[in-house]
């Protein structure tokens, strides 16, 4: 044979060898299954198990991904620096993505991306002032938290703030088992409306407020949105803190709300609250699960009951924000819709100035009770009280049943110095009433105590007390019966 055409056939059967061998070498590459992958060094995956798919550090994963795609966790991640998020991305798997400088969030969203964060993921920050997801742009969001996962941090949590351009709507969705946590729960700054779904999970804010809102859209009505029907949110300081111009509706179906103070509004914009589920607890021994103190608002925030409160020192206290002087408009309407599911007021301190319902300063309250029970365990002067005398109180009573609590005098309605003008219907007795009953330990059903102000009330109810019905200390009480029965 030709010695050249020789060394033509070896080379052409060498470097087919060598393709082979490259080939293989290619395949052998690719792990054959997490805990492999894991141990060569690999912390994520952006396709099935197995597959030559695996990256490492996450930031590669992230990258690698597409637009909408997931990245599996497959162990924990330390970052140096942020990963800042440019595409919508679902995290799942097992694993904790971390930072731990301070001011160096974990997570930045840094457009209009959608992140999901499910499965047994974790995403941490650990150092001072950072966030575990944080966004300053002007940007169109939603953060979903789903399955076991966890967003904690050292301080803030999931952090909105810093937008300077405009006004962005921002989602966060809260299901299963998922959790938050951190000294702040979720906070809203600036140019940002939260829309909150919260149907299971937890947010525990282990130093301030679980739900923070102060965003500047007193142009929006009701811009942010919080929707709550399952789920435990607890806080160190106000489970939620409605403030500044926000307009917020927070509707409240089911789960429950543990703080200190467990809402909390001083927001001069539009605030609707809708508890018609679920219970509120107020846990400080002077504070109260709902605290309307809005600042000098010209448009009513509006409270409807159908769920249990129960408060440390109030369940209910409407007050003007700043000082005595500051006049605020509020509606607080109580009600019972469903026996199965019934509303109760109470407060639990075992304290004298203890009340279930507080209207003082400036406030100008439109009470309607028509059902649910209020009630006490503690040793206050009276469940529904009013004093300053730049208060008003318009009262419509056709329904409720009325535990005073257990020293006399034990009025259920006290006035100590603010206009109240009260209509009452229905009928009420010291047993089951047709619309409500007035404990026999009442001193009084209506007790005007103040010089200023007065007591202005026009009744047409059958009434059964068994002690006093109208009571007048000090100052004013006009009584105008237009009907039914009146027997003390």
């Amino acid at each position: 044979m030709n010695k050249n055409i020789l060394k033509k056939i070896l080379f052409v059967a060498l470097f087919a060898l060598l393709l082979t061998c490259c080939l293989v070498i290619g395949i052998a590459a690719a792990p054959a299954d997490d805990a492999a992958a894991v141990e060569a060094g690999y912390v994520a995956r952006t396709g099935e198990e197995g597959t030559d798919t695996y990256y490492a550090p996450v930031e590669e994963a992230v990258a690698a991904a597409p637009d909408g795609g997931t990245v599996t966790l497959i162990a924990d991640s330390a970052m140096s620096a942020s990963l800042n998020l440019t595409k919508s991305i679902t995290l799942a798997g097992n694993g904790v993505i971390s930072t731990s400088a301070a001011s160096t969030h974990a997570i930045v969203l840094g457009g209009n991306v959608r992140l999901v964060v499910t499965g047994d993921v974790e995403v941490k920050a650990t150092g001072s002032n950072s966030s575990a997801i944080y966004q300053e742009a002007s940007a169109n969001t939603e953060v979903v938290l789903s399955g076991n996962a966890k967003v904690t941090s050292s301080y803030w949590t999931i952090n909105y703030t810093g937008n300077a351009g405009a006004t962005a709507t921002v989602k966060v969705g809260i299901s299963d088992h998922a959790t938050v946590t951190g000294r702040y729960g979720i906070t809203i700054n600036n140019n940002f409306l939260l829309k909150l779904t919260m149907t299971g999970g937890t947010i525990n804010a282990t130093g301030k407020d679980a739900v923070y809102v102060d965003s500047k859209d007193t142009a929006t009505a009701l811009g942010n949105e919080i929707n709550i029907s399952g789920g435990e949110i607890t806080a160190n300081s106000y489970g939620f803190n409605l403030k500044g111009s926000s307009s917020v509706r927070l509707t409240m179906t089911g789960g429950t709300v543990s703080a200190p103070r467990g809402i909390h509004v001083s927001s001069k914009g539009v605030c609707r609250l809708e508890l018609l589920g679920g219970s509120v607890t107020g846990t400080g021994s002077t504070d109260a699960a709902v605290w309307l103190n809005p600042v000098a608002n010209t448009k009513y925030t509006d409270l409807t009951l159908i769920a249990t409160l129960a408060g440390g020192y109030y369940a209910v206290c409407c007050q003007g924000y700043g000082s005595s002087a500051a006049i605020a408009y509020m509606t607080v309407i109580v009600k019972e819709s469903n026996s199965a599911k019934p509303t109760v007021l109470k407060s639990v301190t075992d304290n004298a100035g203890a009340r279930t319902i507080r209207m003082v300063d400036g406030s100008q309250v439109d009470l309607q009770i028509s059902g649910g029970t209020i009630t006490t365990t503690a040793k206050g002067d009276s469940l529904i009280y009013g004093s300053g005398a730049i208060g008003c109180t318009k009262l419509t009573l056709s329904g409720g049943n009325f535990t005073p609590g257990t020293t006399a005098p034990s009025h259920v309605f006290l006035n100590l110095g603010r206009t109240m003008d009260v209509i009452l219907s229905g009928s009420f007795n010291t047993g089951e009433g047709q619309t409500g009953s007035i404990s026999k330990a009442a001193t009084s059903l209506f007790c005007q105590g103040g010089i200023t102000g007065g007591t202005n009330i026009t009744t047409t109810a059958d009434i059964t007390a068994s002690n006093v019905i109208f009571r007048c200390q000090l100052g004013t009480m006009n009584v105008t019966i237009n009907g039914g029965k009146l027997s003390s």
